[in-house]
Formats: C-alpha cells, sequence, structure tokens
C-alpha cells in the first residue's frame, strides 16, 4: 500500500516536473525583458535631463537661430556639392558681348 502510494506521488511530481520547468524559463525571460527595461527608461531619463539643459537649449540655438554670443565670432563653412559650386571665371568683357551672350544663351 505504501509502495503505490510512493508510485503515485512520484507519477505526480513527474508531470508536474515540466510545468515548474517552463515556468523557471519564463521567468528567467521576464526578469531579462524587466532589466532591458528598466536599462532603456534610465537611458530615456538621462536623455530628458540632457533635452532640458542649458547647453542643449544653447547647442540648439547656435544651430537652429544663429546664435552667438556677445564678442563671439562665428564662422561657417559650406559643403561643396560636386556641381554647380565651383567659382566662374570673371572675364572682363565689353558690354555689347555680355549682352549677346545674355539674349542668346
Amino acid at each position: 500500500m505504501l509502495a503505490a502510494l510512493v508510485l503515485i506521488l512520484l507519477a505526480k511530481v513527474m508531470e508536474i516536473r515540466p510545468v515548474g520547468v517552463e515556468l523557471d524559463r519564463r521567468i528567467d525571460d521576464l526578469e531579462n525583458q524587466i532589466e532591458k527595461t528598466e536599462e532603456l527608461s534610465a537611458q530615456l531619463e538621462k536623455n530628458a535631463d540632457y533635452y532640458k539643459s542649458d547647453e542643449y537649449k544653447e547647442e540648439q540655438a547656435r544651430i537652429k537661430l544663429n546664435y552667438k554670443k556677445p564678442g563671439e565670432e562665428v564662422i561657417l563653412i559650406y559643403e561643396s556639392s560636386e556641381e554647380g559650386d565651383k567659382p566662374e571665371k570673371v572675364i572682363d568683357l565689353p558690354n555689347w558681348k555680355k549682352w549677346l551672350e545674355y539674349l542668346f544663351e
């Protein structure tokens, strides 16, 4: 009788074991997701603090509004494209030739 009871309990434990393993795996996956979400949240908070900072506001004012501090000199550097940005040769033509080029080109 005792042996039959032990066999029945052992069979029930063997039925429950795969379910427990699956639940442990899901718990591990969820803990990993929580960790990644917390890291992302921390990064987003860091970004939000930066966007609220005076440093960011000044940087954006410089970029978008051409802001400069008093006494500061600003140098603008433009990248040239391959076509159309080459300087044209300046030729001192007589006025009548300039008109002919203007009218017939």
